[in-house]
């Protein structure tokens, strides 16, 4: 399936949905505490701010968010929603639902945050957009993406192919496309891929596409497609990893797949995975104490991180820190109990250290 970190951007932007009504000119004689307020706002970076001057005259005021009129409660659910507030965000939403019920944005938005928290009214939200909007191909593609995650693939495909029908959209065709990637038809994702990246070349679009290419076994346009999303998104963390990925892997292109991963470490310096990629290509590379230095790190931030005790013992051994190959070669020994080689640390490590009788235990 394409990778679904993309799902929590929609929540991304539906917030620029409700942002849009914070710049808009106020209706002649309008002063409420919250278009006074939003006026000043400009971009992404003034949503705190604003928010917290929002919250402050609501307080003062002695009013609470359903005292709010539609309007403003849509404004206020764009600020938070714009400051990372997801629970206020909902809040507001939520009364401005029960005010102005049947909104098809208001709906959208609620399942997304729902889905974004890991609340478990997202269920319940997605069948009551589905319901008041049956044809609409948004909420079919929601409610794929959700028939998705919980394992029922046909009911997915289903979905996706009656939002189809009733409109071509990129998440359909993302959709279905990553299926038949689940299903290992990498040319029947193509032509989806192609289609989706027509209609809307987003970065997480050329990311999917990427995807079929290396199922293809097609790396150099993989990595051209990892050089859009870059070029889309250059903070984005993943998409650097993911082109290192392709770069070391495909091409063993060491020195880009280095200089993508420390990118994507300083983006994003709790990624477990970019601290892996990183110790495999730096011990390919004859850097042995720089990969080592990125075991420990990957390890801090999981410490059952089952590829860190692997390389770990070798890089350990040939380092001569015979103390952690012991220790890492017997966890790892445990995970792949018929692999030779983590005993064989493990033994010669402890005869290293002056324990032969450990040592012939190990091998016995």
């Amino acid at each position: 399936m394409p990778d679904m970190r993309a799902c929590y951007r929609w929540t991304l932007v539906a917030a620029a949905f409700f942002v849009v009504g914070c710049s808009t000119v106020s209706p002649p004689g309008s002063t409420s505490l919250v278009t006074s307020e939003a006026a000043s706002f400009r971009s992404a970076n003034d949503a705190p701010r604003v928010a917290d001057a929002i919250r402050d005259k609501l307080h003062r005021s002695g009013k609470t968010v359903k005292d709010l009129s539609a309007s403003d409660l849509d404004t206020y659910a764009g600020v938070l929603l714009a400051a990372g507030r997801l629970d206020e965000a909902d809040q507001a939403l939520t009364v401005l639902d029960d005010k102005q019920p049947g909104n098809k944005e208001t709906l959208k938005t609620l399942a997304l945050l729902a889905e974004a928290r890991g609340d478990e009214s997202l269920n319940a939200r997605v069948d009551a957009f589905v319901k008041t909007f049956p044809g609409d191909p948004e909420a079919l593609n929601l409610r794929a993406r959700l028939l998705y995650e919980r394992g029922d693939k046909r009911g997915a495909d289903a979905a996706w192919k009656t939002s189809l029908a009733k409109g071509e959209t990129r998440e359909a065709l993302e959709g279905l496309a990553g299926l038949a990637l689940d299903a290992n038809q990498p040319e029947d994702a193509l032509p989806l891929a192609d289609r989706a990246l027509k209609l809307e070349p987003s970065d997480g679009t050329w990311v999917l596409h990427s995807q079929v290419m290396v199922a293809l076994n097609r790396g150099v346009e993989a990595r051209h497609d990892l050089d859009r999303a870059v070029a889309l998104a250059p903070n984005d963390p993943w998409h650097r990893l993911d082109r290192a990925r392709v770069e070391w892997r495909k091409q063993r292109d060491a020195k880009a797949a280095q200089a993508d991963l420390e990118t994507a470490i300083k983006l994003d310096p709790r990624n477990v995975l970019s601290w892996a990629l990183l110790t495999e290509v730096l011990w390919a590379s004859n850097q042995p104490r720089p990969a080592y230095n990125a075991v420990f790190q990957a390890l801090k931030i999981r410490d059952d991180f089952k590829p860190a005790y692997t390389s770990g013992a070798m890089l350990a051994f040939r380092l001569k820190d015979y103390p952690k190959a012991i220790e890492f070669a017997a966890k790892a020994a445990a995970d792949y109990p018929g692999e030779y080689a983590f005993p064989l640390i493990q033994a010669l490590s402890l005869q290293a250290q002056g324990k032969p009788q450990d040592a012939k235990a190990v091998l016995q």
